[in-house]
Formats: structure tokens, C-alpha cells, sequence
């Protein structure tokens, strides 16, 4: 069933168990439904407890259900981590402790695992691909469909505004409630600003810049440069920047980063 690096065997992959038996060197009736190996330990010495992909079962007997905890934790940790677990049960506190100690995303109960973890016996969403989730290195955890492929667009309004130049949001204006609200505040905030410092006719990147700017309550960008004066060159000379660095010494190292 495996070749020498221990990976499947593509040519008995969903066979049938007779068809397998004779592969291996043994008879089996026609009808077996299942062929069944008891193993010692779980591990690379023992094949047969990875992964079979066909009508092959690995059985272990342990010493009570902690003990088949633990087992199953290993049989995980060796060859699915994060993938599937089945446990055929009728105790329900034993069922809710084997499930959320174990390291895998989804946990099926008195259900086939193959049919079960592919959403054909229960309400899993239907899907040939199972996500590990970190368990298995992956940042999906459910089975993965097409609403996986959707884009969702979000359109979020502030709730929570860093500037409380305002006061505080009135309750009533939280959430959707408020676009409308919150539109014409923005809108009466730039016809101020316009009637204050009337300003050049500008792109349309520029007008979304200076709403976000209003928005936050920032002071405009163009303001800002207005009110700073330059220094003269013959200031910057003496300048120490950084550690004691002066202007010459500056544009050397900048040169020497050039070559």
C-alpha cells in the first residue's frame, strides 16, 4: 500500500478489499467489505497507521477512552493534524471530552469519517477540500466552497472617532444610523473651510485628501507649508543633525552611499 518513502500507493487507492488482499499476497472473499490490521503503535515503523485513502482500517485496542485520547492524538500528530476525527459514541460528556482537546477542525460523531467530514451525512458545508487550519498550516479551518471565492466589499462608517474635537457621539448617531448625520457635518466642515481660506481649483484626489484631512481634523496640508519658513542655507550649514552631524558632513556620507 506504500512505496519506500512511506507515500501512497497510487494503484490501490478506493479499491476493493479482494483487490487489495491479492496485491498483498493473500485471498479474501469477494464480498469483504473491509480489511482490518491491528497494530502495537502508531508511527513510521508501522505503515498502517498513516493515511490509506481505501477499505483498509488500522484498529488499536486501548486501556479506556483517555487512552484512545491519547492514541488518536498521536495518530493525528503523525499524519492529519488539524484534518478529521470520528468517534462512535452514545456517552455525551465523553463526546464533548474527546472533542475539544483534540487538535483537529472537524469532529464527527456516530457518522461515517470519509462521507461525515465531507458534509454528506450532517451539516458540514458540502466540499471535497477540508481545511487543517493552523493545526495544519493552513488559514482555513472549514471546508472550503465557492463563498470562499466571494469578494466581499465592506463599507465602514466611524464609530469610534480618534478626534473628539466634537464631544462625544450621541448614541443615536452610532452605526448606519448616522450616514446621513455625519455626510452633512463633513460637508458643512468643508464649506467653512472654503469660506475661511478660499482655496485654487484642484484634481479630485486632492478634494478626497482634503476631506479625509477634515474628517480626522487635521490641519490641511497647504496651511501648514504657508506658515513654515524656510531656513536659510548658510543656518543649515551649522546645523548639527543627528549625533552631531553637520550638513557637509551629511551630504559626504550621502555621496559615499551613491558611489
Amino acid at each position: 500500500m506504500f512505496d519506500s518513502k512511506g507515500g501512497i500507493n497510487p494503484d490501490i487507492v478506493g479499491k476493493s478489499p479482494a483487490f487489495i488482499a491479492q496485491k498483498s499476497g493473500f485471498a479474501a472473499p469477494a464480498d469483504t467489505s473491509c480489511l482490518i490490521a491491528e497494530l502495537p503503535a502508531v508511527g513510521r515503523e508501522h505503515p498502517l497507521s498513516r493515511e490509506k485513502l481505501a477499505p483498509v482500517l488500522a484498529m488499536f485496542t486501548v486501556d479506556g477512552w483517555r487512552e484512545g485520547c491519547e492514541r488518536s492524538i498521536e495518530m493525528l500528530e503523525f499524519g492529519g493534524l488539524g484534518h478529521t476525527m470520528v468517534i462512535h459514541s452514545s456517552d455525551q460528556e465523553i463526546i464533548m471530552k474527546f472533542a475539544l482537546e483534540k487538535p483537529a477542525c472537524r469532529i464527527l460523531v456516530n457518522t461515517q469519517a470519509a462521507l461525515g467530514a465531507v458534509g454528506y451525512t450532517n451539516e458540514l458545508l458540502p466540499s471535497m477540500t477540508l481545511g487543517p487550519g493552523t493545526f495544519g498550516r493552513s488559514i482555513i479551518s472549514e471546508n472550503v466552497s465557492a463563498k470562499h471565492l466571494i469578494n466581499i466589499k465592506r463599507l465602514a462608517f466611524e464609530t469610534r472617532p480618534i478626534n473628539k474635537d466634537d464631544g462625544p457621539t450621541p448614541k443615536s448617531e452610532r452605526g448606519i444610523q448616522n450616514t446621513e448625520y455625519r455626510i452633512q457635518n463633513s460637508e458643512n466642515r468643508i464649506q467653512e473651510t472654503e469660506k475661511a481660506s478660499p482655496k485654487a481649483t484642484h484634481s479630485w484626489m486632492e478634494e478626497i485628501e482634503e476631506r479625509i484631512r477634515l474628517k480626522a481634523g487635521n490641519k490641511p496640508v497647504r496651511d501648514q507649508k504657508q506658515t513654515e519658513k524656510p531656513i536659510p542655507r548658510e543656518e543649515k550649514k551649522d546645523a548639527k543633525y543627528g549625533t552631531g552631524m553637520t550638513l557637509e558632513e551629511v551630504e559626504r556620507v550621502m555621496n559615499e552611499f551613491k558611489k
